[in-house]
């Protein structure tokens, strides 16, 4: 009889623990406690006169989870920028939880004249955290009254990520703005959309002669990401070429995407700007470059940019950018091969290094550089351009091994020696030249020589006698002998 009294008064208890128990952790829930005060005891301070108290009941309340974005919210309109800023920054800290504050987060992007410089940033920060669920909170906030709320939706909306599509007609607007801030941010967000943001070009091609340079730099760069096929922008973009750093950098850019359908207007650049601003030569010059081969239609006005020594800032010269532009076009360039080994000889190195760019098809040009008659700038020039283009110039190898026994002529053999090393054996003549200037008596000539038999490598084992021999009589040779017996020998 005791057992089964037992039994029935612990079902009992099992029973109402099932009951109790919920109830009890639903009321340790509600009873959650910051510094040892609920939610409903922190919330009559929210209503104090004084701003310390109203802001330490807004730090401890954003302690109660979701329930606290309310009260976060009201914060944001509390006269106390102490109050707003701590409200703001725990907003931010709820990131997508913080979804139903997101208009009045973009309503308190409108700075007071006491706001901390950081609380706007704060505030765009805490709309970029909540994500794509403020789109359209921020797209509302773009027809605002306050500048400083239009300016703060956009670089939320760029902080997010790629801003949607659905944004689209009111950022064209926005190009439009009456503040340049507004107008550049604008130009920007259209830039992280891209190509889906091809309608604004018309206004964004306005906005390329917008009297601010900042403006003009975004409306350049959004140009190229959006549509580089713009060709309504080339002019204008060609314009720009004059403005700072920034719009200059960006109209290069955009204008190198662009490619062939700019060139005739970059030649004029060239041409026409010649008494006017050196920046826009040089930068045109660089842009044809840049664009490469399909700009060849460039080089005779690159031609008569060799001869233009302008220069600006930091030392750039509009002739050495006109030769690396037209080595950067290469064989289709081959018509300023002349130009470019006149400039070559009057110590440009741009145009020198130019002309082995161009290759083979400067080599006729070259070789008549290689002709007696020419001054020994001129072939030297030539020598020094032969040697770089490498194997591809065994034509010029008549010529090189000729001056190779010029008596007389300075250094002009030497340099012929090093170049027969740099195109190789590709003529039976090569080795046995070079064989034969190392058993001259012209010193300097034995070790250039020297060096190239030791480039040529394994092909120039018959010249090892040679080579033995220089070492046994040339100090100098013996001091790095074992580089080129190594490079012959295969070692």
């Amino acid at each position: 009889m005791y057992c089964k009294g037992f039994l029935k008064g612990l079902l009992i208890f099992f029973l109402l623990g099932l009951v109790w128990l919920p109830l009890w952790k639903h009321s340790q829930a509600q009873e959650a406690r910051y510094r040892g005060r609920t939610f409903s005891e922190w919330q009559p301070d929210l209503a104090d006169l004084d701003s310390k108290v109203r802001r330490e009941a807004v730090e401890a309340i954003a302690h109660f989870g979701s329930q606290a974005v309310p009260i976060l919210t009201k914060a944001l309109k509390d006269p106390s920028w102490e109050v707003r800023t701590t409200g703001v920054d725990a907003l931010r800290n709820r990131g997508p939880a913080a979804r139903d504050a997101a208009p009045d987060l973009v309503k308190a992007l409108s700075s007071r004249t006491d706001d901390p410089s950081y609380l706007w940033g704060w505030t765009v920060s805490a709309l970029a955290a909540i994500g794509p669920a403020a789109v359209p909170a921020l797209i509302e906030g773009l027809s605002d009254f306050h500048s400083d709320v239009r300016n703060g939706v956009i670089n939320a909306m760029v902080k997010i990520g790629t801003p949607p599509r659905e944004a689209i007609p009111a950022l064209i607007d926005a190009l439009k703005d009456s503040n340049k801030s507004v107008r550049a941010n604008a130009a920007f967000a259209l830039g992280k959309i891209g190509s889906p943001a091809k309608q604004a070009i018309p206004t964004l091609t306005e906005l390329l002669n917008d009297p601010d340079a900042d403006v003009r730099a975004a409306a350049s760069k959004a140009v190229g990401i959006i549509d580089p096929k713009a060709t309504v922008a080339i002019e204008p973009l060609v314009r720009g070429l004059a403005g700072d750093w920034l719009e200059r950098k960006n109209a290069i850019e955009t204008l190198t995407k662009m490619g062939e359908p700019a060139v005739p207007a970059l030649i004029d650049a060239l041409l026409l700007n010649r008494d006017r601003d050196a920046r826009v030569r040089l930068a045109a010059a660089f842009i044809l470059g840049e664009i490469g081969a399909t700009a060849k239609d460039a080089v005779p006005a690159l031609v008569v940019a060799l001869r233009d020594r302008s220069e600006i800032p930091r030392g750039a010269r509009v002739d050495e950018v006109a030769a690396e532009s037209l080595g950067r076009i290469g064989p289709a360039a081959k018509d300023a091969a002349p130009a470019l080994l006149a400039a070559a000889a009057g110590g440009a190195r741009k145009a020198r290094t130019a002309l082995t760019k161009l290759g083979t098809a400067a080599l006729p040009v070259l070789i008549d550089g290689l002709d007696s008659l020419n001054g020994a700038r001129v072939i030297g020039a030539a020598i020094y351009a032969i040697g770089e283009i490498g194997p591809a110039a065994a034509d010029a190898v008549p010529a090189l091994l000729q001056i190779l026994t010029w008596l007389g002529a300075q250094d002009l053999p030497l340099e012929a020696a090093r170049a027969l090393g740099k195109i190789g054996p590709v003529t039976g003549e090569v080795i046995p030249a070079l064989v034969e200037a190392v058993n001259g008596t012209n010193y300097s000539l034995q070790l250039e020589a020297a060096r190239a038999l030791g480039r040529i490598g394994p092909a120039a084992k018959e010249a090892l006698p040679a080579l033995k021999a220089l070492a046994a009589r040339n100090s100098e040779f013996r001091s790095w002998q074992e580089e080129v017996f190594r490079q012959i020998e295969g070692r």
